[in-house]
């Protein structure tokens, strides 16, 4: 079955990176925040099944701040002007997180924090 599957593709793609970097989970500290939305697509194009929520729920799991692009927090999105729909080019992407820098810096809030903030003002 596929999902049973992904936990084996997941293990050699958490095993590689780590044999490259020395830790999956330094790669992942070491990520910037201000390219939060490069670490999402580099897990949907390097691990398996970790595309959607997955991985970004994943990664709240380790630590990492970061957002999560719920429905809810995409429609907020859409409701703010910062995009059309939930992203899926690199452009849309581009905005997302650029949205995100800005109500972080303004904030000074996390980017957890402020998604979860998101999530909750529908």
């Amino acid at each position: 079955p596929p999902k049973l599957r992904a936990i084996l593709d997941n293990a050699h793609f958490i095993r590689r990176v780590s044999a490259e970097s020395g830790s999956f989970g330094r790669r992942i500290g070491d990520w910037p925040a201000e390219d939060y939305a490069g670490l999402i697509q580099w897990l949907q194009s390097q691990g398996a099944r970790l595309g959607g929520a997955t991985g970004p729920y994943m990664l709240r799991q380790m630590g990492k701040d970061g957002f999560v692009l719920s429905q809810d927090v995409t429609a907020r999105l859409v409701a703010e002007g910062v995009i059309d729909k939930a992203p899926t080019s690199k452009k849309a992407w581009a905005q997302v997180q650029a949205a995100f820098d800005t109500w972080r810096a303004q904030s000074g809030q996390s980017l957890t924090t402020i998604s979860r903030v998101l999530a909750q003002s529908l």
